[in-house]
Formats: structure tokens, C-alpha cells, sequence
């Protein structure tokens, strides 16, 4: 249900990457109770798990990006805004973190059902945190690539207009081609 890819993408990503991707002590037992409680529909019930988690483990993205998921799923996007303000002071500010923060971000925007002032919220949050990134190293390969991708999302869940959906395309498609020309 909810996360559960971002569970299998994370262990799988920690047994293969140490760094970003890890996995903290605890976080598959957070995210059991989580998900049983998101699948008995009680949302709260599991942002609260997620938000204690993100207490012991505040670098950790996957915690608070999970619970902003959840926040918008219970209907209490009056609480995203700070979880998010959270989450942007705890993430360590190095391009893999902000990338791996983006990530889910995006991943949760573009979910089914997700409406259209919620994706752009997290959509513009993404990007922000890409823009800091690249602000201060502007050839990050992996992070220009990432923002290629939240801007696809933004054209395909946020944006109505036609031409700035194609705009926004040809944006992506520009930052893609100036990261592929820089050498790993």
C-alpha cells in the first residue's frame, strides 16, 4: 500500500548502496506498523509512527516524506507545510540526500488521487531542494537528472496548459542533455 515500494526500493538499495539509501535501525518495524495501520485507514495513526521515527532518525528522508503522504491521505494538509519545514531543517544538505528527498517527493506527488494543489505543493518543494543543490554545484549529474524528472511530473500532475506542458518537457529535456554531457 502506501510506501511499500519506497520499503522495497530502500532495503533493496541499502543491501546493494551504503550512504543515501540506507536503511536506519528500526525502520522496517516502523514501517510494518505504519502500513498496517494505513491499510486499516488509520492514516494519523501511521504519520504518527513515521514523525516519532523521524524524532530518532531526523536525517533519514524516507520517514518524513512517508508521513506527508499520509498527512495528505488523512485529509490534514494543514500539517504538511510544517512536516515539510521539518524535514527540509533535518535532511543533511548534500546532494544525495536532497536528491534522495526530491525522490520521494516526487514519487508521492505523482501517486493516483493525489490533488492537484498537493502535487504541486510537493513538486515545488522538490524542486526547491534540487535549486538549492544546484545553486551551490551546478554540474550535480545525478541531481540536474532528478530535476528533469520532477519537472515531467509537474507537467504531467500539476500543469493544465498545453504549451507550458511542453515547455516545462523541453525544460527537462535540456537539463537531461547538459547532465548526460557531463563525465561520471
Amino acid at each position: 500500500m502506501i510506501g511499500m515500494l519506497w520499503v522495497w526500493l530502500l532495503a533493496a538499495q541499502a543491501a546493494v548502496v551504503p550512504g543515501p539509501m540506507a536503511t536506519p535501525p528500526g525502520w522496517m518495524q516502523a514501517t510494518r506498523q505504519a502500513e498496517a495501520l494505513a491499510k486499516d485507514g488509520k492514516a494519523m495513526e501511521a504519520a504518527d509512527i513515521y514523525e516519532k521515527y523521524s524524532a530518532t532518525q531526523p536525517w533519514f528522508p524516507a520517514a518524513h516524506y512517508l508521513r506527508v503522504e499520509l498527512l495528505l491521505s488523512a485529509g490534514r494538509r494543514d500539517l504538511v507545510p510544517p512536516a515539510l519545514a521539518t524535514a527540509r531543517a533535518n535532511v543533511p544538505r548534500d546532494a544525495a540526500m536532497r536528491e534522495e528527498a526530491a525522490m520521494f517527493l516526487k514519487s508521492a506527488a505523482s501517486r493516483p488521487g493525489v490533488a492537484r494543489p498537493d502535487a504541486r505543493l510537493l513538486l515545488d518543494e522538490a524542486k526547491s531542494m534540487l535549486d538549492e543543490v544546484l545553486k551551490t554545484d551546478p554540474r550535480a549529474r545525478d541531481v540536474l537528472t532528478q530535476k528533469a524528472a520532477v519537472l515531467e511530473a509537474y507537467a504531467e500532475h500539476v500543469e493544465t496548459s498545453a504549451p507550458r506542458r511542453k515547455a516545462l518537457q523541453a525544460e527537462a529535456d535540456a537539463l537531461r542533455e547538459r547532465a548526460y554531457a557531463i563525465p561520471r
